[in-house]
């Protein structure tokens, strides 16, 4: 007699192509969680916590042409944890892109500290890169804030279990032209000298200015005219 023994093992198609590279965006419209270019990364992010995932164990990278991508298979649920609470408030928008070969329905969570965590479903093309944009103000509509985001988690829907997925360039970012300031300063004075008017800073924004005194008891604010009433140190702050 023969004894035989077998084996099945499931196959799926890789990607051949790395997702489109992220456009030029100055550090204050961006906080890039994975990716090689364009962006600077967060450090110390965990891509593989192990929080009971079925694919725990075979999560690893993938490179295409140099270029390094998350690869988790025998996926139904994942997570990603930043060594961080990330204030994401001054940007818009969540972005990833997703690749799979036999996953069409995917579940983004944001995790907050003390808020829980909310998902926004997407539907995926199946083999090739899905350039996934999430509003950022749909997941703050569910109830989380955006001050303080500690993980990500995704969810295959379908299937439920034993999905292919691969990631890249996770990032959350504002197309907007962000205010700067600079260029302000506030001569010293001594009790008695008359009021005076700040000159307001340089900016790339046409908005209003706003001044405050930390120390009232030296100088109070009016507009833009300060009034020494007393000896001592104040900070005056521009906004």
């Amino acid at each position: 007699y023969m004894a035989l023994m077998c084996y099945c093992i499931n196959v799926f198609a890789q990607p051949t192509t790395n997702p489109t590279t992220p456009p030029a965006r100055t550090p204050a419209q961006v906080i890039s969680v994975y990716g090689e270019t364009p962006y600077t990364s967060l450090t110390g992010v965990n891509f593989n916590p192990n929080w009971g995932q079925s694919g725990f164990g075979t999560a690893t990278t993938f490179t295409v042409s140099g270029n390094e991508m998350r690869h988790y298979p025998n996926m139904n649920y994942q997570g990603i944890q930043i060594n961080a609470n990330l204030n994401v408030s001054s940007l818009d928008t969540l972005h990833l892109d997703v690749w799979s070969s036999n996953c069409t329905s995917l579940d983004v969570f944001l995790v907050t500290d003390g808020f829980g965590e909310r998902l926004i479903n997407r539907t995926l093309t199946l083999n090739s890169w899905n350039s996934l944009n999430i509003s950022l103000g749909a997941y703050a509509a569910l109830g989380i804030p955006l001050t303080a985001i500690k993980e990500f988690k995704f969810v295959t829907v379908t299937p439920g279990s034993g999905a292919s997925i691969y990631v890249d360039n996770i990032y959350f970012f504002t197309t907007s032209t962000l205010p700067t300031i600079s260029n302000f300063t506030v001569p010293s004075k001594l009790l008695g000298d008359a009021p005076f008017t700040l000159t307001a800073p340089t900016s790339n924004s046409a908005g209003a200015f706003s001044y405050i005194s930390s120390n009232t008891n030296v100088a109070t604010i009016a507009g833009n005219t300060v009034t020494i009433v007393g000896g001592g140190t104040t900070t005056i702050t521009a906004t």
